[in-house]
């Protein structure tokens, strides 16, 4: 098939969910990829699977209002440029994924050709009241401001001929804001490159960032460093546990608003953090095989893909039931779901700790994600959707 592929995604999970997609679609379909000049290219780079590759030029004004209005009255037609194009391309289906701005984009309203919008989640703010620390109050003032893009991501949304979600928590939450019908295809993890190291004795080759992991007791935490994602949560949780066997924090991010705040609390807290920014996947393998425990509290996340790459790399998991994440931690994967308290939370670290995973639990951690959680398994799944 002729594929046309549209994002305007930033560097995290979305786009390496994206470039897993395309490596393995590209295998057996032509695609074309569309995006805009604010995509984030060097994360996780498509362009070695695709046949042509297109960038739309957008600038968004830096200073408020014009940042804003820019999204409303310059990017639709960027879109629209797009989609031209597109509907002349003799493509069979075109498959959409967020932007940055907007969240469902424009540009769904206005193709030919036939639509697939991969949809994670909606424009979570207007759902959702998060516990901002850093720019609160340029947030509130800003925010009526910025209420037209809930109506937006909504419309454009439903313009798609079929919506895909990547769990069941987000199927239930888009299809009663969306009112459409949906189509569940969960994500994978890369069993290649993620694998458990079971012989600590001889790990070597660690970055020079990460080399003191090894000599700490240390757990892990991966993401964008933002209110939705909770590490203050996970910092007061540590502050329980008694100084003499409280763990290291690691913090594995591209960056995010809150990442001060989270310093200074850490501080306060006396909880030993470290923050590693934009680091290669070898050094976030040798963190993931060297930590303990990995922790996840992130609020309402419609899925966990770090969860799924800790697992892999034998890390029991201790996170918060919520959002899509009790549909990946059952059984076959050691760990703790708890509720959104700091008590339990922390309980479910230093029970983790006092229980380190054994090598054979490791195997059998990972023999189950291969079968169950493999990019092939998922996008051998996406591509029967593509099909119907």
């Amino acid at each position: 098939m002729n594929l046309a592929v549209v994002h305007n995604l930033p560097a995290g999970g979305q786009k390496k969910a994206l470039y897993y997609q395309l490596k393995y679609l590209s295998k057996h379909h032509k695609i074309d990829l569309y995006t805009l000049s604010t995509a984030d290219e060097s994360f996780y780079p498509v362009k070695s699977f695709i046949r042509n590759y297109f960038v739309e030029k957008y600038i968004q004004p830096k200073k408020f209002p014009r940042s804003v209005l820019s999204i409303y009255f310059s990017l639709p037609s960027v879109y629209k440029n797009i989609a031209n194009k597109i509907n002349k391309g003799n493509y069979d289906v075109v498959l959409v994924y967020p932007c940055i701005f907007t969240q469902s984009p424009y540009i769904l309203k206005y193709l030919n050709t036939r639509s697939i919008y991969i949809c994670p989640e909606v424009k979570r703010e207007f759902y959702e009241t998060f516990n901002r620390k850093s720019n609160n109050i340029t947030y509130r003032l800003t925010l009526p401001f910025r209420w037209p893009l809930k109506f937006i991501d909504l419309i454009n949304g439903r313009h798609a001929d079929k919506i895909v979600v990547n769990s069941k928590f987000s199927k239930l939450m888009i299809e009663k804001i969306f009112r459409r019908n949906t189509v569940l295809n969960y994500l994978g993890v890369d069993t290649k490159l993620y694998r458990p190291y079971l012989d600590s004795s001889t790990i070597g080759g660690v970055h020079s960032d990460t080399s003191e992991v090894s000599s700490s007791l240390s757990v892990l935490s991966v993401g964008e460093i933002s209110p939705h994602k909770a590490h203050d949560f996970i910092i007061r949780s540590l502050a329980l546990i008694p100084e003499k066997i409280r763990p290291f924090l690691y913090l594995v991010t591209q960056g995010g608003s809150e990442i001060a705040h989270i310093r200074k609390l850490a501080q306060e807290n006396n909880v030993k953090l470290k923050i590693f920014l934009n680091i290669k996947d070898q050094e976030l393998l040798e963190l993931y095989r060297q930590a303990k425990v990995y922790l996840y509290a992130a609020i309402n996340e419609p899925f966990g893909l770090t969860i799924l790459e800790a697992i892999t790399c034998g890390l029991p998991i201790v996170a918060v039931k919520e959002g899509g994440v009790p549909e990946l931690i059952n059984g076959e994967v050691k760990g703790y779901l708890t509720d959104r308290d700091e008590e339990k939370f922390s309980q479910a670290i230093t029970g983790s700790l006092n229980n380190p995973i054994s090598n054979e639990e490791k195997n059998m951690q990972f023999e189950f994600i291969k079968k169950n959680w493999s990019w092939e398994k998922s996008v051998k799944e996406f591509e029967k959707i593509i099909l119907n």
